[in-house]
């Protein structure tokens, strides 16, 4: 994919260099806000990914083992 914004899977996110690097969410008030990608620990909580291609995304989206945060 090109760099720049893209919607993958619902999401908003920003790709350069062919790497997810963060994303665009809706707040509790109801603005967007950037958010981060993180995927599931194994010792529990989430871990910070600094960026992800977009086949992982997808696939961990599917799989409930990465969010935007």
């Amino acid at each position: 994919m090109k760099d720049g914004w893209h919607i993958v899977r619902g999401l908003e996110v920003y790709i350069e260099n062919g790497l997810v690097i963060r994303g665009i969410k809706t707040d509790s008030n109801g603005g967007r806000v950037t958010a981060y990608l993180y995927r599931k620990a194994r010792g529990g909580g989430w871990d910070k990914d600094e960026g992800m291609t977009v086949a992982a995304l997808k696939a961990g989206l599917i799989r409930g083992s990465i969010a935007l945060k």
